[in-house]
């Protein structure tokens, strides 16, 4: 904080990866020079993803990112250890992390064996996303988050946090995806029963739209327009 409010107002640009951030260090450090360039989060935009699911009826959920505490899959696990004797669904995890045993010991305690599974790191996008129904981001603070822009993407509709960070403008404000209170386990049970009995679709051209602000060329063009004022 001490080295920001320093050195910011001597930069003749600062780039930020949100609008959240943006706005904020306008606010806090009184400097107007701050300009969101969303990073680039997908090569190309997955018009018409494919599809081969089998059995319509079952529910997969998938959580993609680091198991650490702050990224709140235990908030996940406590609202879906709510809802395993009503619906029919499998919980799948990809990533790895320090909060890994603690989250093994949680499903365990709760009986969630059956419903939930362990992915580790994929590096393909598309075998993480394709035939899923349902993408959660728990976290308690976001930059500008990459793994919930590929939902998108991939047309998994999305349920995030409005935790401090880019959550909230990813899914346009609400447009595509939902959100739920930060931490707040109820509150995601509540959204999650909503997308069951709503059947939730994210809207096709809005997605398309959107996810123009959040391609290579689109970071790019945004990236030499700001060197070009520079000079």
């Amino acid at each position: 904080y001490l080295l920001a409010r320093n050195f910011y107002k001597y930069a003749n640009v600062i780039i930020t990866n949100s609008k959240f951030e943006r706005n904020y260090i306008r606010k806090t450090f009184n400097v107007k020079n701050v300009v969101c360039i969303n990073p680039p989060s997908i090569n190309k935009i997955e018009k018409s993803p494919k599809t081969s699911k089998k059995n319509n009826n079952l529910k997969k959920i998938i959580y993609v990112g680091r198991l650490s505490k702050e990224k709140g899959v235990i908030t996940i696990l406590k609202a879906l250890s709510k809802l395993s004797n009503n619906y029919n669904f499998k919980f799948e995890i990809f990533g790895e992390g320090i909060e890994k045993k603690t989250i093994v010991n949680f499903i365990k305690e709760k009986k969630l064996l059956k419903k939930v599974s362990f992915k580790g790191f994929y590096k393909n996008k598309s075998k993480i996303f394709k035939n899923k129904d349902l993408f959660i981001n728990a976290s308690w603070f976001e930059g500008l988050p990459n793994a919930l822009v590929q939902s998108i993407n991939y047309n998994v509709f999305p349920i995030c946090s409005k935790s401090p960070g880019g959550n909230f403008e990813v899914i346009k404000y609400g447009k595509l995806g939902l959100v739920f209170k930060t931490n707040s386990s109820e509150d995601l049970k509540r959204k999650i029963i909503f997308f069951f009995k709503k059947n939730l679709k994210l809207p096709y051209q809005t997605r398309i739209n959107h996810l123009k602000n959040f391609t290579q060329s689109k970071s790019n063009q945004d990236y030499f327009r700001i060197l070009e004022k520079l000079k």
